[in-house]
C-alpha cells in the first residue's frame, strides 16, 4: 500500500478524538514513507489537506499526542512555540501530580 492510499492507514474514533496512523512509528511518532525517505504522517496528511507547510513552521499537535493524525487536531506552530506547548504541557502534569 503505497502513499496514495493514506486515508486508508488512519483508524478513526471519535470526530473530536485522537486517530491513530496503521503504518510505521518513529520515537512516538506515525511516520511514513514518501518522497523517498521517511517523514512524520503529519506533515504529509497538512500538506495533502491544507497544501504546503510554510518553511520554518513544524506541525504542533495541539492534543499533544505525537501519535495522532486528526488533522483537526494541528496547527502550524514555529519550532519554539512547539516546543513550549509541549514543556507548557508537562509543567501542568508536573503540578497536578504534586497536588495528588
Amino acid at each position: 500500500m503505497g502513499w496514495k492510499n493514506w486515508n486508508m492507514r488512519i483508524i478513526r474514533s471519535g470526530e473530536n478524538e485522537c486517530w491513530r496512523w496503521d503504518g510505521g512509528h518513529r520515537n512516538g511518532y506515525a511516520c511514513v514513507w514518501a518522497d523517498g525517505k521517511w517523514g512524520h504522517a503529519s506533515r504529509h496528511i497538512w500538506q495533502k489537506v491544507h497544501g504546503a507547510i510554510t518553511p520554518g513552521f513544524h506541525v504542533d499537535h495541539k492534543c499533544n499526542n505525537n501519535w495522532c493524525v486528526n488533522v483537526a487536531h494541528f496547527q502550524l506552530a514555529i519550532a519554539r512555540d512547539n516546543i513550549k506547548n509541549k514543556v507548557n504541557l508537562v509543567d501542568l502534569i508536573d503540578y497536578i501530580n504534586q497536588k495528588e
